[in-house]
């Protein structure tokens, strides 16, 4: 298709592709063979429009005109190549291909090995419409179109008509990106069709029956990414209050005044954490609250007029107590496209009068009097059915307006509230299209909608949406669970009677413990809305989103992960962990990634909730709602890994002054190697109007034993000894129960906070005493020598407390260079590891880097540091995986071996009693137990034949009882095992 390079031309041109050339047809156009008008630019380095019609020039696109679609303001370099057969464009990240006659377009990425988008057959209607096919591989996988597929996660093989009607969808969003490296808008507001390979299944095709051809093609490495090129042309996600992120209740329809105000004292009462409460349409004396006089109810609600004394109102009560208002707000059929049209014209500078009262002058009052948050619950906004003839002020007709009108909606009341208030409004809605996430938070599915309500979210997510949340059914356990770890949190009783604080006790307990969770967590949970509204990343993420790599999670439908390191799993107790390290939260076991593991729920737990090794979490005193207190002191819970990091954002919560810069950032960040780790808080950075003076911080690490000595900002840090005021700031302090340290710290203004943790002993306390064997004396200080032999049976017995005492007496053994001794330490390890039958790199992998590189370790604590580490690693090597049950197979053969120890024991034997292929056992064994069958009935034959040797057993007896019939051939083995012959380890017997 593409002509010779001697009829090829070569320019080089800069674009303004949001300029004339976008949207007033002076940028490059075309005329396409016989299918019309084609225009192309570049709006960004990783961004093309394409747009095309028959006849006549492009006119600004409606959700352009209404300020909905951003213009990146962008300067791009375009690279053009012109033959007789195609038309090239390339920018230093993409290209786009187009020939000139029947041709396919391609759009292709640069950097790493992606995938073309190649638009295979494109028809344009004469009288609007467009039929567009797109080639996809097999592999590939496509995600997005909002809620548009209601219980799909991966749409491949699936097909949605976009139409924000009843009959259609509530939040169909035109947007879709493709695991090859691609992502796709459809800027238009007319009806149209997804086929995203159901028909056929190497297509995609695109239909539409009216309207002109425009979309968007995106370029990137991944899909956050494409989610962030793509918020920049539809909008990023803009803050909620910062209260909103914490719980909404909304009362039953026929509520009044004082019924809400005895919820009030029963949330406090009841110790749960609550921000809103939302009323329903029974709070309007004109019923539904369609007509636009709406006023507050005769005989359900006292409400001051204007002038009026307000102390003591229903209002300031709620105040009092910390609540907010919200209100349920019905708006169906009320043109809302005669004001856009006078912003339209107010913006050029071409119009000051207003035909029509906007939507929100109706509102005004009452966020006048202190209302907080509006809701939209309507699906039918424009009545129940589109009329085809009827005629909206700007000159669209209802098929062209409905995806529309919900977003104008919202968009007018965002802009309403900001300008008469100064704050950020709190709306929340069920329907919408393009660009809503610039204005509302979302509600998905209906009340029990379970996991497809969850799904749905998931694919707002994925569709540039960061705030929707499904309703908390209090009834239910997983659904408590789920709610209170989403984006936001509400509770809609509807016509019931849906109120936490009456639940009875055990279901009552466990919503309060969730909510204060909720609560404890909002800097983590409001942070990472921060990198919402900067890069479209939601706060809920799907697993495709975060582990793009990871085949297995492609279509995980029950888990994701809130921010970067909490991982939820919903309605299930099967969670599938990606490769890494996860901490339980709910238990503190440690699980290696790559397996799906099936979880024991406690009680008083909804589902699973993981943290990802290397999280820092910023969690706040237990508060009964925002604002209760001024937080001069933030909590960090960290769970060390190799490197990790997190960014704490901060600012006054309420007005939109964030976007104007004024916020505090601060960066956290963990390093964890050879034994030690490094925590580092930095200064805060910016201002915000009420920020607090000083900040302090109080610890908590994970260390998984007691540290060695921990150093703050270079110096030496004292050990809280027992009996110390708890109050005390200064010193550390090692909680067994939870083996974590905590201290506190206060802030450096100029340098930050740095926290050096040197972990001697990770393993339990050097210092408590334990009991020696019969023989010996009764009891010995940390302080005794330890020998090898004594070392290595202590790592037999997986007791980490014991492990921790042995290692550290046997670190200070006197007269060793430490040196020699840490060359020492990992020589004995190496060969404990080779007689169990394994290789030092599965079971060390990473952490024997240092042992490679012995010569940067410099001191003796750094040195018992790495000899924990590595002891630590055999013991979780050993351990079978935390929340696995043993197979039943395993147990029987376990119990055959220590019944029959001394008997001829062969893995065949076994197999042949336990009713399994040898093959299948031997490989079940090594996955449950650690190490091969005949590695494991040496260890414990050896294990006995010393303790019989201890006790004061003869040699051939011990041998005899060890399964060894040549006291011989039993000296030989026992020698090679120990590294010393039985009659070193024998004792005479006591009489």
């Amino acid at each position: 298709m593409i002509g010779s390079e001697k009829e090829s031309e070569r320019d080089m041109r800069r674009y303004d592709g949001d300029g004339p050339a976008a949207d007033d047809g002076h940028g490059l156009q075309m005329d396409w063979s016989n299918r019309g008008k084609l225009a192309a630019f570049a709006v960004a380095p990783h961004t093309f429009r394409i747009r095309g019609k028959v006849g006549g020039d492009f006119a600004e696109s409606t959700l352009h005109r209404y300020g909905i679609l951003r213009k990146t303001g962008r300067t791009v370099a375009v690279e053009t190549e012109e033959t007789e057969c195609s038309f090239t464009m390339r920018t230093e990240q993409t290209s786009l291909h187009i020939g000139h006659a029947d041709g396919p377009i391609t759009f292709r990425g640069s950097g790493k090995e992606r995938l073309p988008l190649m638009i295979s057959d494109l028809k344009i209607g004469a009288e609007g419409g467009f039929d567009i096919r797109f080639a996809l591989t097999e592999e590939e996988r496509l995600y997005g179109l909002g809620n548009a597929v209601p219980d799909r996660l991966q749409l491949r093989g699936s097909r949605a008509v976009l139409s924000a009607t009843p009959d259609g969808s509530p939040v169909p969003i035109p947007f879709v990106m493709s695991s090859g490296g691609w992502g796709l808008l459809i800027n238009t507001t007319w009806p149209h069709a997804f086929d995203l390979g159901q028909t056929n299944p190497g297509e995609m095709r695109i239909t539409a029956e009216e309207g002109e051809l425009d979309l968007y093609v995106f370029g990137g490495d991944d899909y956050r990414e494409l989610l962030e090129r793509y918020a920049d042309i539809a909008g990023k996600p803009r803050l909620l209050p910062i209260w909103a992120y914490g719980l909404a209740y909304i009362r039953d329809m026929t509520t009044h005044d004082r019924e809400v105000l005895d919820d009030v004292l029963k949330f406090r009462q009841e110790g749960i954490p609550c921000d809103l409460i939302g009323l329903g349409s029974g709070w309007n004396d004109t019923g539904n609250g369609e007509a636009t006089d709406m006023r507050w109810h005769s005989t359900r609600f006292s409400a001051p007029t204007n002038g009026q004394d307000r102390s003591f109102t229903f209002m300031d009560m709620l105040q009092r107590h910390g609540f907010k208002l919200g209100l349920l707000m019905h708006c169906i059929n009320y043109d809302l496209t005669a004001h856009a049209e006078f912003s339209v014209r107010q913006a050029a500078g071409s119009g000051t009068e207003n035909a029509s009262d906007p939507w929100y002058a109706h509102l005004r009052p009452f966020a006048g009097e202190g209302v907080a948050s509006f809701r939209y619950s309507s699906y039918s906004q424009m009545g129940m059915e589109t009329e085809l003839d009827r005629k909206w002020a700007n000159g669209m007709k209802d098929r062209e307006l409905c995806n529309l009108y919900p977003v104008l909606l919202v968009k007018q009341t965002y802009d309403g509230y900001a300008e008469q208030t100064g704050k950020r409004p709190f709306i929340h809605c069920v329907s919408g299209y393009t660009g809503i996430q610039q204005f509302t938070a979302l509600e998905s599915g209906r009340y029990n909608s379970g996991v497809v309500a969850v799904v749905q979210a998931l694919s707002m997510g994925l569709s540039g949406h960061a705030h929707t949340a499904s309703h908390i059914n209090v009834d239910m356990r997983e659904s408590i669970h789920a709610g209170f770890l989403q984006p936001w949190s509400f509770i809609n009783s509807g016509s019931y009677f849906r109120n936490p604080c009456v639940l009875e006790k055990p279901l009552r307990d466990m919503f309060r413990k969730y909510a204060r969770l909720r609560y404890r967590l909002l800097p983590y949970v409001y942070s990472t809305a921060h990198v919402a509204a900067r890069t479209g990343m939601p706060i809920a993420r799907a697993m495709p989103l975060m582990f793009p790599d990871d085949p297995h999670c492609g279509e995980l439908r029950q888990q994701y992960m809130l921010g970067p390191f909490l991982l939820v799993a919903v309605f299930t107790d099967r969670v599938y962990l990606p490769v890494g390290r996860w901490i339980n939260y709910w238990t503190g076991e440690t699980y290696n990634g790559g397996q799906t593991v099936s979880c024991t729920i406690p009680d008083e737990a909804g589902g699973p909730l993981f943290l990802r090794e290397g999280s820092i979490l910023p969690l706040w005193p237990e508060i009964e709602y925002v604002g209760q207190t001024e937080i001069k002191r933030m909590t960090l819970h960290i769970y060390p890994g190799e490197r990790s990091r997190f960014t704490i954002y901060e600012d006054d919560g309420i007005t939109l002054a964030h976007e104007q810069g004024h916020m505090a950032i601060t960066e956290v960040s963990c390093e964890s190697n050879a034994g030690q780790i490094a925590v580092q808080i930095g200064p805060r950075t910016g201002a915000y109007a009420g920020m607090p003076d000083k900040r302090s911080y109080e610890l908590s690490v994970f260390t998984g034993g007691r540290p060695a000595g921990i150093e703050l900002n270079g110096m030496p840090m004292p050990e809280k000894k027992t009996g110390d005021k708890a109050k005390s700031r200064t010193g550390w302090q090692y909680i067994r129960q939870t083996r974590c340290v905590q201290l506190q710290v206060t802030e450096d203004v100029r340098t930050g906070v740095r926290v050096m943790l040197s972990l001697g002993d990770p393993l339990a306390s050097p210092c408590k005493e334990r009991s020696m064997p019969e023989g010996g004396e009764a009891t010995a200080t940390a302080s005794r020598s330890v020998s090898d032999e004594e070392l290595i049976l202590g790592l037999e017995t997986m007791d980490r407390e014991a492990i921790g005492i042995l290692l550290v007496n046997w670190w200070n053994h006197e007269g060793d260079d430490w040196r020699l001794r840490l060359l020492h330490g990992c020589s004995l390890f190496i060969s404990h590891v080779k007689r169990r039958g394994w290789t030092a790199s599965e079971v060390w992998g990473k952490d024997l880097e240092p042992v490679y590189t012995m010569h940067r370790i410099r001191t003796p604590a750094q040195g018992l540091a790495l000899l924990s580490c590595l002891a630590r690693r055999m013991m979780d090597f050993a351990r079978p995986p935390a929340g696995s049950d043993i197979h039943p197979v395993i147990r029987q053969a376990l119990a055959i071996v220590e019944a029959e120890l001394k008997q001829k024991l062969s893995l065949q034997q076994v197999a042949q009693r336990t009713n399994v292929h040898p093959f299948y056992l031997s490989r079940l064994f090594k996955r449950h137990v650690g190490q091969p069958f005949s590695s494991y009935i040496l260890m414990q034959r050896m294990n006995r034949a010393r303790s019989l040797l201890e006790s004061g057993m003869k040699v051939y007896e011990a041998a005899a009882e060890s399964g060894f019939q040549d006291p011989s051939h039993f000296s030989r083995v026992f020698a090679k095992y120990w590294g010393s012959p039985p009659e070193t380890f024998k004792r005479p017997r006591r009489l």
